[in-house]
């Protein structure tokens, strides 16, 4: 996936499409999920430089949990 124009939509169906070529290994998956969240990122923070504007300050996301540790899995639950 490029750094083509992105919708939620987009994302969820390139996800599902290459999901089952990065489940052969932890380090493989985990790498995966980085990938997702950044897009997911990128697709928001564009949402909200439409709608509103550039964010008012710095900020980080932070992830917990399996996610946090590299320890996901192909069902996972959120800890953030």
């Amino acid at each position: 996936m490029g750094c083509e124009k992105m919708s939620y939509t987009t994302i969820k169906k390139w996800r599902d499409t290459e999901l089952e070529k990065h489940d052969a290994s932890s380090q493989a998956l985990n790498v995966f999920h980085d990938s997702v969240m950044k897009k997911v990122f990128e697709t928001a923070l564009e949402k909200l430089k439409v709608q509103h504007g550039p964010p008012p300050c710095l900020y980080s996301w932070f992830v917990m949990g399996s996610a946090g540790r590299f320890e996901q899995a192909i069902i996972s639950d959120q800890d953030h």
